[in-house]
């Protein structure tokens, strides 16, 4: 009794294997590069920003009536790449020969972000007279 099997394997191999589709290969190239993109990306966000420290800078965006008064919107932009905790902001506005200013805390500004805050006066500032600065800042 020596009648010889063929064995599993050499069966699998004796089987003619399908071409992998064009549509796959598409996919997977596609795929590998969006990979390539991304962790290239980060390795470069990584190296070239991390140190930056933070850079505030403040616009004022809108002067609208409210309830209370008048509202003056503005925006906090960090240009740096450190996080800016317990920002200060002030701004003054100069209306019918007054002098009226306000203060507002953001409490974190992250690197490479904005933040949008809004102050209330008793008087309608004129836009072109009013004046933003950072107070100050400290890192969390």
């Amino acid at each position: 009794m020596s009648s010889k099997q063929p064995d599993r394997n050499e069966a699998d191999h004796a089987r003619p294997h399908p071409s992998t589709p064009l549509l796959e290969w598409i996919a997977a190239g596609l795929g590998a590069a969006v990979a390539i993109f991304i962790v290239g990306y980060l390795a470069w966000d990584g190296l070239t920003s991390a140190d930056a420290p933070a850079d505030l800078v403040v616009r004022v965006d809108a002067v609208e009536a409210a309830t209370e008064g008048f509202r003056v919107d503005l925006t906090v932009t960090n240009l740096g790449g450190e996080t800016a905790a317990e920002a200060r902001i002030a701004v003054t506005a100069a209306s019918d020969g007054e002098q009226e200013a306000g203060e507002i805390t953001f409490d974190y500004v992250p690197g490479h972000s904005s933040r949008r805050g809004s102050l209330l006066f008793q008087n309608r500032p004129d836009p072109a007279a009013l004046a933003a600065r950072v107070l100050g800042y400290r890192e969390p």
